[in-house]
């Protein structure tokens, strides 16, 4: 008999609340054991990881998971992109991985050191296996204009960038300021120059130049009844008000993004909860009043390795919808939480077919003759394009060759970004409103807040290259370089300085510079795999210094078949 004082167990109260009523209700619409579904809705997740391809070293990262007992997430496809990713790794999906262990719960410290280490360097992103949906859908091409409208932290923003080869706009944009700090930090992280940053609020973002977005994704804000499995705290604080409350600002975010679209454009919208009411409800609300819209049969767009469940027709509240739009609806699709081993998603597809109709970002009256509006004054935090006495400082510094890339700065930094960033979202003119024109050659009214990623910053009247750059043009920097054996590169790495005497380096060289290194790894000599080279920033003075950040220092350690020392050993000067 259970104590008076005695807290009843989760199971009980899970069944219970306001939240399990609406799950049963679901349940019974699919034909599925809502029971079942209650027990699986309160286990933890597994821990998920998404690779990111476009790294040199990607079968020594794939090893590593491998070694830590990761399975790939078959239904998430790995795209052979460059040399570096073999076909057997293809062949087996190795794009996503699943660990043994409950999410964030690795077993020991070694395991929770390394895949802090692959993570902090972008070489994996930990991200919940369901989340990964929505970018599958959306496909996004390389050549690209992608906006996504509710981007913090950017996990799907990252994804897409990866999927786009590091090509093409990644517009993330998030209304929060201090969130997008955490954008920011994601971008950098994975070493992708196609990401740039801004800061509206989705439900009035701005017009674009022409013609508008090849893709958007709509991941909007919602009460994530879907994650019971990570945030046990839905089960108290759920009410049935709750997705009433947000399925406004849902159709409103998403009439929003639909107005953005290119012709034949696509725009994907998708939220983490079973509530019909901010799934269904806004999708059939959004095509009601774009007619052009198209809802998309999304089953075809997935892996042959995933089922999902046909969108709802019926709820509470279905009534108001046109039989024509309900038929409609089971288009979308859902994935049910726990199928997979994952938590819930709701995704749906949308196409722009129409011709004349559009988006607020094209103009439509060929008689229509501009007015020129003036520029407002630009913030000193504005990214702007670098002047070319300063590229050609770099150039002359570093021996850059930035073919495809284009330059900004901001403050002392320097950052890179595609061409294309520069070209569509920077160069050209833009609608203004009211038969008016914003002129060429800035952002607004767009509120960019970063663009691309960290390239080089002046210290000491020297351009020092960040780490993270090194990962686009470790190939395109012919500047100062010195080569390091193994036993140097040990010393380098565990922040020990490595004497300079019998090194060769160019002449007059002192500052930043580039330590290289080639060579097999001895555990694998007898199989004769060869680690790629690579490439740390480092400083030469009297004595050659690490400028290698501890997570990396200790990715490479790893790669040199050595022990990672303590966090304390460390350098953090990157």
């Amino acid at each position: 008999m259970r104590n008076a004082n005695e807290e009843p167990d989760l199971r009980t109260v899970v069944g219970t609340s306001a939240l399990a009523d609406l799950a049963r209700n679901v349940c019974n619409y699919y034909g599925k054991d809502a029971e079942k579904w209650l027990d699986v809705a309160i286990t933890p997740l597994p821990e998920t990881a998404r690779l990111n391809p476009l790294r040199h070293d990607i079968e020594w990262t794939i090893s590593q998971l491998e070694a830590l007992g990761a399975k790939p997430l078959e239904w998430f496809e790995l795209k052979k992109i460059n040399s570096s990713i073999k076909e057997k790794d293809v062949e087996k999906g190795a794009g996503a991985w699943q660990f043994p262990w409950p999410r964030g719960k690795a077993p020991d410290e070694e395991k929770k050191k390394i895949l802090q280490a692959l993570h902090e360097t972008g070489r994996i992103t930990r991200q919940e296996a369901a989340s990964m949906l929505p970018i599958l859908i959306m496909k996004p091409m390389s050549h690209e204009k992608v906006l996504d409208l509710c981007a913090a932290p950017g996990s799907k923003t990252t994804q897409a960038a990866e999927a786009m080869y590091g090509k093409g706009i990644v517009l993330a944009n998030e209304k929060n300021p201090g969130r997008s700090n955490l954008l920011s930090t994601n971008k950098n992280r994975i070493g992708v120059a196609n990401i740039s940053i801004c800061c509206h609020d989705g439900r009035h973002f701005p017009k674009v130049p022409l013609p508008g977005f090849d893709a958007i994704l709509a991941d909007v804000p919602c009460t994530g009844t879907a994650t019971t499995r990570k945030n046990k705290a839905l089960w108290w604080n759920w009410q049935q008000k709750a997705g009433n409350g947000m399925h406004k600002l849902q159709v409103d975010i998403l009439s929003r993004g639909v107005k953005l679209l290119r012709p034949g454009g696509r725009i994907v919208y998708s939220t983490c909860s079973i509530d019909p009411i901010e799934n269904e409800k806004v999708i059939a609300k959004v095509l009601q009043q774009f007619p052009w819209l198209k809802l998309q049969d999304i089953s075809k767009q997935c892996h042959p390795g995933i089922e999902l469940d046909e969108g709802m027709v019926e709820w509470k509240g279905s009534e108001d919808v046109s039989q024509n739009i309900l038929q409609q609806l089971t288009k979308c699709k859902r994935l049910p939480l726990g199928k997979y081993d994952t938590g819930g998603f709701f995704v749906a597809l949308l196409t722009h077919e129409g011709e004349g109709e559009v988006a607020e970002a094209l103009i439509t009256d060929p008689n229509w003759i501009p007015t020129y509006r003036e520029l407002p004054i630009p913030s000193k935090h504005t990214p702007v394009p670098l002047e070319d006495e300063r590229k050609e400082e770099l150039v002359r510094e570093w021996g850059v060759d930035d073919e495809g890339y284009a330059w900004f700065t901001r403050g002392k930094s320097v950052t890179l970004t595609t061409r294309e960033t520069l070209d569509w979202l920077h160069a050209p003119e833009r609608p203004a409103g009211n038969k008016k024109i914003w002129p060429g050659g800035h952002w607004h009214p767009v509120k960019v807040l970063h663009v691309g990623i960290p390239a080089f910053e002046k210290r000491n009247d020297k351009w020092r290259p960040k780490g993270t750059v090194l990962q686009i043009l470790r190939h395109n920097i012919a500047g100062a370089y010195v080569e390091l054996s193994t036993s140097e590169m040990h010393k380098l790495l565990y922040g020990e300085p490595v004497e300079i005497e019998n090194l060769q380096y160019p002449e007059n060289a002192r500052g930043p510079i580039l330590a290289g290194w080639s060579g097999v790894n001895t555990e694998a000599e007898n199989e004769g795999k060869v680690i790629q080279s690579f490439a740390v920033g480092a400083w030469i003075g009297e004595r050659l210094t690490s400028m290698t950040n501890k997570f990396e220092s200790q990715i490479r350690l790893l790669q040199l078949n050595h022990t990672p020392m303590n966090d304390s050993q460390y350098n953090e000067d990157e």
